[in-house]
């Protein structure tokens, strides 16, 4: 699953909209998590995780921006 994030406006004292990168592949605003971790180790209040459309995922592996997950 590809997955997009936005900003909620909320700022924490480390900024906001942090990915780890251990934890998903990233291109932009957009993502793949990494074998063994779920949206919950990514959550926080700074940023929206919404799940791509059909659309999306498939102007963005046509591209090969993002891999297929």
């Amino acid at each position: 699953m590809i997955f997009t994030i936005s900003f909620t406006g909320v700022m924490e004292d480390w900024g906001c909209g942090f990915l780890h990168p251990e934890y998903v592949q990233q291109c932009d605003k957009y993502f793949v998590l990494k074998e063994g971790y779920t949206l919950e180790d990514i959550e926080n209040k700074t940023i929206e995780i919404t799940l791509c459309t059909e659309e999306e995922i498939s102007k963005l592996t046509e591209l090969d921006k993002i891999p297929q997950a």
